[in-house]
C-alpha cells in the first residue's frame, strides 16, 4: 500500500513538474485581424488560434488578448472577461489539439488602434499554480472617417462639376486635341493649326476629343491659424467632408488624386500624396489614410500647394478642403507683424489669393469648400 502512495506521489510530482516547466513551451497563440480596416461601429474579428504541440493535455488555459480600450467585444461569451486593455477567456486543449476562436470586435470612432498580441497563463497539474507565456504582435486597425450628411456639400459640388463639364464643351481645352482635319467652314478660326496648315498647304484645323475623361486632385488642409483653439470636431468633420468628396468623385467616374499636409499613425509620408486612380482599391487606400490621420500637420498651406503644382495636370479641376475656423480667431493671428500671410493658414481671402496659382496651371477655377460646424460654405 506504501509502496502504491509513493509511486502515486512520484506521479503526480512528475506531472506537476512537466506542467510548468515543460508544457508551457509546447504552447502556442497567435492572434490576427481577419481584416485591417472597417467602418465605424461596423464588426471586425480578431481571431486567435492555439496550439498544443505536446503529448500530455493541458487542462487549464487563460488566454488574455491585449486590446486597445476603444475595442468593445461583441456579444461576450460567458467564459470572457473584458476590462480595459483586456479581455480574457479560458479553455483547454488535448495533445496534437488546434483550436480557433474568433471574437468579433466594434470600434465607435475613427483612428488607428493596435492588437499587441496576447499572453497564456498554463496551469500546473494540480491547479494551484502556473506560468505565463508572452506572444508579442503589433496588429493595426484602421477606421475609416463617418459618412455624414453635411449640409450643402452635394449641391456645391454637383454644380461645381457640372460647371467644369460645360466649360469643356464650351471652351475647347487645346492639350484634349485628338487630331486634326481639313477646314470645312464650320471651325471657328480659333481652332486653325497654323504650323500643319503652312506644311500641307491646306488649311489644317484641331478637333477636340470631349469623351476624354475628366480629373480631380483633392487637396486637404488641416494647417489654419488658431487651430487649437478650436475642438477636434471641426478637424473630424474635415476628414468626413474629404470623403463625402472622393464618393461623390466616385459615383461620377472622375479619377482623382489626393495631397494633403496631414500626419498620419503608422507611417510617413506615405499618404502626402496619393497618384491619381479611380475604383474601389484606390478609394480605400485614400480612406485608409483619413483613418490613420493624427490631425496634426506636416507643412503649411503654402507648402501643401506648392507641391500641388508639381503633381498636378494641366487639366485636372482642384477641390480645396480646409477648416473654417471662427473667423475672428483667424483675423487675429492670420497674418504676422510685418503683415505677410501666417504659415499657418491665413484668412480666407488670403487662402483664395493661393489658390490663383492652381487656376493659372490648370485653366479650371479652383472649388475651395471651408468646413464648418453647420455644414460647408463654398469660398470660390
Amino acid at each position: 500500500m506504501i509502496w502504491l502512495v509513493i509511486g502515486l506521489a512520484v506521479l503526480v510530482g512528475a506531472a506537476e513538474y512537466y506542467s510548468l516547466t515543460k508544457l508551457p513551451g509546447f504552447l502556442s497563440a497567435e492572434s490576427r485581424l481577419l481584416s485591417r480596416t472597417a467602418e465605424p461601429g461596423t464588426p471586425f474579428v480578431l481571431q486567435t488560434t492555439l496550439r498544443n504541440l505536446s503529448r500530455v493535455p493541458a487542462s487549464m488555459i487563460a488566454v488574455t488578448e491585449r486590446i486597445p480600450p476603444q475595442a468593445t467585444p461583441q456579444d461576450p461569451g460567458p467564459e470572457q472577461e473584458a476590462g480595459g486593455t483586456r479581455l480574457s477567456w479560458r479553455t483547454w486543449l488535448m495533445p496534437r489539439q488546434k483550436l480557433v476562436k474568433e471574437i468579433p470586435f466594434v470600434i465607435d470612432s475613427r483612428g488607428c488602434y493596435v492588437f499587441r498580441g496576447n499572453s497564456l497563463f498554463v496551469g500546473d497539474f494540480v491547479g494551484l499554480r502556473g506560468s505565463v507565456r508572452l506572444f508579442e504582435r503589433h496588429e493595426e486597425m484602421v477606421i475609416f472617417p463617418s459618412l455624414q450628411e453635411i449640409p450643402g456639400l452635394e449641391d456645391t459640388l454637383g454644380g461645381y462639376l457640372g460647371e467644369i463639364s460645360v466649360r469643356r464643351f464650351i471652351l475647347e481645352d487645346p492639350i484634349l486635341t485628338a487630331g486634326l482635319g481639313e477646314y470645312t467652314g464650320r471651325e471657328p478660326m480659333r481652332a486653325i493649326n497654323w504650323k500643319q496648315t503652312a506644311r500641307s498647304r491646306q488649311t489644317m484645323v484641331n478637333q477636340y476629343d470631349h469623351t476624354s475623361d475628366p480629373s480631380a486632385v483633392v487637396i486637404l488642409n488641416l494647417a489654419y491659424t488658431a487651430r487649437y483653439a478650436v475642438d477636434r470636431d471641426l478637424l473630424e468633420r474635415t476628414l468626413s467632408c474629404t470623403r463625402g468628396v472622393i464618393e461623390a468623385l466616385e459615383q461620377r467616374r472622375i479619377r482623382y488624386s489626393l495631397c494633403t499636409n496631414m500626419l498620419t499613425a503608422g507611417s510617413i509620408g506615405e499618404w502626402l500624396y496619393v497618384p491619381e486612380g479611380l475604383g474601389t482599391a484606390h478609394k480605400n487606400a485614400i480612406l485608409e489614410g483619413l483613418g490613420r490621420s493624427t490631425l496634426d500637420t506636416a507643412e503649411s498651406l503654402t507648402d501643401l500647394l506648392d507641391r500641388v503644382l508639381r503633381h498636378m495636370d494641366k487639366n485636372s479641376c482642384c477641390i480645396l478642403i480646409t477648416p473654417d475656423a471662427d473667423q475672428e480667431d483667424i483675423s487675429i493671428a492670420g497674418r504676422t507683424a510685418d503683415g505677410s500671410i501666417s504659415p499657418a493658414g491665413g484668412t480666407k481671402e488670403d487662402i483664395l489669393s493661393l489658390t490663383k496659382r492652381l487656376e493659372d496651371r490648370s485653366g479650371c477655377p479652383v472649388l475651395a469648400l471651408g468646413v464648418q460646424k453647420g455644414g460647408v460654405a463654398r469660398w470660390s
